[in-house]
Order: structure tokens, then sequence, then C-alpha cells
């Protein structure tokens, strides 16, 4: 049996040397070898809404010290013009289309959920929000239903 996994060994061994230098990976030099052509595309921007500051919840934070970490700006789809928006930090604000200050509409943070941020530090906190698809249906089970996504402790019990 050792005889058979020494002979296996060496034939791998000898077969992996033989392979030529050419297969190997090589490096690309220039990933976009024809020049990117200038279009009409003209991009401008302009002041909408300013999220209010935040700090990092966790005691011994270890995230960037950005003014507001803020993921999405998502239309909540009810055809009023309402925008949310969510600072990973754990507050989710409601603008509107036309920049009105940010109003806190809900704050994870007081809801004691665990954030974990031993991971992926700049990754953690109120990470999404999604609106069922009847949200702005009144009498349907979905009517004024969202779904938040954040990170907890894996011990939290929370999924």
């Amino acid at each position: 049996m050792q005889l058979a996994r020494s002979l296996a060994a060496a034939i791998l061994l000898i077969v992996a040397a033989s392979l030529p230098a050419g297969a190997q990976v090589q490096a690309v030099n220039d990933p976009i070898a024809e020049p990117i052509r200038k279009g009409d595309l003209v991009v401008e921007a302009n002041r909408f809404v300013r999220a209010p500051q935040t700090e990092e919840s966790a005691l011994d934070a270890i995230t960037n010290l950005a003014y507001a970490r803020i993921q999405y700006l998502t239309p909540i789809g009810d055809g009023s013009g309402r925008l949310v928006l969510n600072d990973l930090r754990g507050p989710l604000y409601i603008t509107d289309e036309s920049g009105m200050e940010p109003v806190t509409y809900l704050d994870i943070r007081t809801r004691d959920v665990g954030f974990d941020d031993s991971m992926f530090p700049n990754e953690t906190g109120l990470v999404g929000i999604a609106f069922h698809p009847q949200f702005a249906a009144a009498g349907t089970p979905g009517y004024g239903k969202f779904y938040t996504a954040y990170s907890a402790t894996s011990d939290s019990g929370r999924a």
C-alpha cells in the first residue's frame, strides 16, 4: 500500500513538472486593449439631501468615522414621491423627491438587536430594506409591511 502511494505521488510530481511553462496563467498588461471612446453622456451632480450625522453604537467601534454611513436611497413605491434612506449605524430616514429634510422613521439601535461588527466592521448594521409588493395596497396582507436586514451577533438568536 505504501509503495502504491509513493509511486502515485512520484508520477503526479513528474506530470506536474513536465507541464510547459506557458500553461501557467499570465498577468494581463492591458485589460481594455482598445481606447475608450468619449460619447455624448454628461453627468451632473446636484445637492439633494444630507442625512443627519450619526455615531457608531458599538463601544469599541472599529469602523470608519464617516459623517453618516448611508447604504441605499430607495423609493417607497406608494406613488407619494417619498424616499427612504438607511444609515448602516441603525437609523432609517424618510425624505422625498424634493429633498425634504430627512425625518427618522425607525432607529433600529433602540431595538437592542446587537449589531455585530467583529467580522466586517464597515459592512455591519442596518444593511438593507425592502418594501412588500403590496405595501401601498390597503386591505392586502402586505399593506404597510417592509423588511429589514441587519447584522447581529451569531448567538443573538436572530437570523
